[in-house]
């Protein structure tokens, strides 16, 4: 008993101090991950938007992929040093850190558990920091800030509604693609169209955003068209070999698979594996493969193994992280397109394969079945 309580103290004071580990862990990981990535096209778009362009900026600036919250965001950072990617780095390493934060609140929820959920946040937490500091490292502070505004709508109470319209709103007014985590807002269990009022409410707002934009100029809906060429290393590739690039209506009927995958599960009572589904098809089917797109996914997968912490057979956190090497593990462009492939499968497979668990019941994605008050004293 005494050997064991001699390793078991040394484990508590560490977990004591998860937080500040994983802090430091985030910092380190942004510095690794290095260079600007699009913050500088962001920049520049977004002091032109404020500047001579106006309305007209998506117009000029046909290479900027994101959304005019994030191009005002930019502008505005833009004024502290670096032109502003020091604190779009910061405020996206803090991002990861809530998310994590969430996580491990939903694991202290759940009952029964075979680990502290702080130990669990310590030993998983450096997963997610690590591939979250990549959204940072590239300069992309949208991605950042839609994909924690996913994991907010996920475990929030319907007592918040209106906040779950702000953030789902504002995240379409960061980045069009963040529509694809509007059936996260469905209330499943309500009759008739009340179900999907505020998702409905949600897309308004994010139409709002961008409709002084559209009516400026309707050409500005081709902003939500890739301007990326199909990748070596992505699925695309080896279903179109000989493309270049993908054609004009792709990215409608992406974003139109996404959302409807996450719908499904959604409806079907799998509200845990929305998420994670639609960001799986969103990696299958995306012409680029930048490395911070997997962060999306990984805390998807988190979620989705919290969720089912009870029933899971395969962690899907495994399989995403050891599925998407990087390029320096995986160097074959062939094999790593495939793996996304095969990632994507086993996702969709996981999610549609296990039996619903919320049934019609309306409530969030990571809350509870039951509730330890003591377990908030467990690190």
């Amino acid at each position: 008993m005494e050997a064991c309580d001699g390793v078991i103290a040394p484990i508590s004071r560490i977990v004591h101090f998860r937080w500040l580990i994983l802090g430091a862990l985030t910092a380190a990981s942004i510095v690794v991950a290095g260079g600007r990535g699009d913050w500088n096209v962001f920049v520049e778009a977004g002091k032109s938007m404020m500047g001579t362009d106006g309305l007209a900026v998506f117009i000029t600036h046909r290479e900027v992929q994101t959304g005019p919250l994030t191009l005002a965001v930019a502008g505005f950072f833009s004024h502290t040093p670096r032109n502003g990617f020091v604190l779009a780095s910061i405020v996206s390493g803090a991002l990861g850190l809530g998310v994590v934060a969430l996580i491990e609140q939903s694991i202290r929820r759940r009952k029964p558990r075979t680990l502290p959920p702080g130990l669990i946040t310590l030993t998983a937490g450096p997963v997610i920091v690590f591939a979250w500091a990549k959204l940072g490292g590239y300069g992309h502070l949208d991605d950042a800030l839609i994909v924690a505004a996913a994991v907010y709508v996920s475990s929030t109470s319907k007592r918040e509604s209106w906040w779950i319209v702000a953030a789902l709103g504002l995240a379409i007014g960061f980045k069009p693609w963040s529509v694809v985590f509007l059936p996260l807002a469905i209330e499943v269990g309500k009759s008739s169209w009340r179900r999907y009022r505020l998702a409905m409410c949600a897309l308004a707002v994010g139409g709002f955003c961008w409709l002084p934009f559209v009516l400026a100029d309707p050409a500005t809906l081709d902003s939500i068209r890739p301007t990326v060429s199909i990748a070596s290393d992505s699925v695309m590739r080896l279903l179109l070999p000989h493309a270049s690039e993908p054609t004009a209506v792709f990215r409608i009927l992406q974003l139109a698979g996404a959302a409807s995958i996450a719908l499904i599960a959604v409806q079907s009572g799998r509200r845990e594996g929305a998420m994670m589904a639609a960001l799986a098809v969103r990696i299958a089917t995306d012409p680029g493969t930048w490395p911070y797109y997997t962060a999306g996914l990984l805390v998807a997968a988190a979620i989705w193994d919290v969720a089912l912490v009870r029933r899971v057979r395969l962690p899907m956190t495994m399989v995403v992280s050891v599925g998407l090497l990087p390029q320096w593990l995986l160097p074959d462009a062939t094999l790593r397109a495939a793996s996304r492939g095969i990632v994507a499968t086993i996702v969709l497979v996981a999610v549609f394969a296990t039996s619903a668990t919320v049934g019609n019941r309306p409530r969030s994605v990571l809350q509870a079945d039951e509730f330890d008050p003591e377990s908030a004293l467990v690190p």
